[in-house]
C-alpha cells in the first residue's frame, strides 16, 4: 500500500488538476424528444412506417408528421439519417431544405447529415421533406424491408431518441413478419453497450444493428414467441425467454437485455496481481497519454461503458485498496 501512496504523491499537479477537472458535475442538459408520426397514424411509438412498390412507385417519404420537443433548447444543431441495412441502389434524396439548413458535405447516398442552428419546426419540415428511393425493377429492386434510423441532436450538444422508419415492399410477402427490437445493457448500471452479437433461438432473416443507439432490430418470419440471445467479449452471456414478436411492434420501447461484466478486474496489466502499476496503466490511459489496448479495456473498463474514464480509475484504485 505505500507503493499505491508514493504513486499518488508522484502524480503531478496537472495530472491532478485534470483528474479533478473531469470529476466536476456540468450543468444538466435535456435531450430533445424526437417523433416520427406524432399524429398516430401507425403503431410504431416515435417511428414511422411506409410501403413502396417495385416498377411503381420507387421513393418514399421517411417521415410523417415530425414532431421534435426539448424542454430546454428551442433550436436544433443536426440530424443524422442513416439507412441501416442498404441495398445497392439505394440512396437518401436530397430535397431542398429551403435555407437556414444544409446538407454537410460528408453526406453520401445511404447517410444524410443537415446542419445548421435551426428553430425545431426547421428541421421538423426538413425531415419531412427526405425521401427514400431504390432501383425500379427486379432484380434490380430488392423486396427485403429496409430500416432507416434518425437522430437529431441540440445546440447543448444533446440527441435524442433513435427514431426507426420501416419502409416495407408492397411486391414482397404476403405475410407480416414479426420484429424484435432490444438493446444491450451493463447489469451494473445499466449504460447501453454497442458491438454485441443478438440472435433468437430459432431462425431469424437478418440483424441491424444501430451502433451509436445500441439498437438491435431482428426481423422473423413468421412472428411468435422466441428466446433472444446476447453477448459480448467481457461479459456473460445471456438470454431473455418468452419474447413476443408482432409485426410492427415498437421500437421506441425494446426489450432490455442486460449483460454482466466478467473480465472486469482491475488488473489492467495483467500479471495477476492488482498493484500502483495497474493504477499508474489506467492514469495514462484517462488523462489520454496513452491509448488503450484491447486487453486493457477489457480489464479495466470497471463500469462497461467501452471505455476508460474517472469512474473507472476511482474503482480501480477502491480495487487496489481493499486487494491483498
Amino acid at each position: 500500500m505505500g507503493e499505491f501512496i508514493g504513486l499518488l504523491q508522484r502524480l503531478t499537479v496537472t495530472a491532478l488538476f485534470v483528474v479533478c477537472t473531469l470529476a466536476g458535475s456540468p450543468v444538466l442538459a435535456i435531450a430533445p424528444v424526437l417523433d416520427l408520426n406524432a399524429d398516430d397514424t401507425n403503431t410504431i411509438g416515435f417511428g414511422h412506417q411506409t410501403g413502396i412498390f417495385c416498377c411503381m412507385n420507387v421513393t418514399s417519404g421517411i417521415a410523417g408528421d415530425v414532431l421534435i420537443t426539448d424542454s430546454d433548447s428551442n433550436k436544433i444543431s443536426r440530424a443524422v439519417i442513416t439507412i441501416l441495412n442498404p441495398k445497392p441502389g439505394d440512396f437518401l434524396i436530397q430535397n431542398d431544405l429551403k435555407g437556414q439548413l444544409s446538407y454537410d458535405p460528408s453526406s453520401t447516398d445511404t447517410q444524410l447529415i443537415v446542419t445548421g442552428n435551426g428553430l425545431l419546426e426547421k428541421y421538423e419540415a426538413a425531415l419531412e421533406s427526405i425521401e427514400f428511393s431504390y432501383g425500379g425493377c427486379p432484380p434490380d429492386c430488392d423486396v427485403s424491408d429496409r430500416y432507416i434510423s434518425v437522430v437529431v441532436e441540440d445546440i447543448d450538444g444533446e440527441s435524442s431518441n433513435t427514431a426507426i422508419t420501416i419502409i416495407r415492399n408492397g411486391n414482397g410477402a404476403l405475410r407480416d413478419p414479426g420484429y424484435i427490437y432490444a438493446t444491450i445493457r451493463n447489469a451494473l448500471n445499466s449504460v447501453t453497450l454497442s458491438g454485441a452479437v443478438v440472435g433468437v433461438s430459432e431462425s431469424y432473416e437478418q440483424l441491424v444493428v444501430d451502433e451509436a443507439a445500441g439498437l438491435y432490430i431482428l426481423r422473423l418470419e413468421p412472428s411468435g414467441v422466441y428466446t433472444v440471445n446476447a453477448s459480448l467479449p467481457g461479459y456473460e452471456p445471456t438470454s431473455v425467454n418468452d419474447v413476443v414478436a408482432e409485426a410492427y411492434n415498437d421500437p421506441s420501447s425494446p426489450i432490455q437485455i442486460n449483460l454482466d461484466p466478467s473480465d472486469a478486474d482491475a488488473d489492467v496489466v495483467p500479471d495477476g496481481q492488482l498493484n500502483a502499476g495497474d493504477f499508474l496503466v489506467a492514469t495514462r490511459i484517462v488523462l489520454e497519454l496513452k491509448t488503450a489496448t484491447t486487453e486493457e479495456l477489457i480489464h479495466g473498463d470497471m463500469n462497461g461503458d467501452g471505455q476508460f474514464t474517472l469512474s473507472d480509475l476511482i474503482l480501480i484504485m477502491q480495487a487496489i485498496q481493499i486487494a491483498p
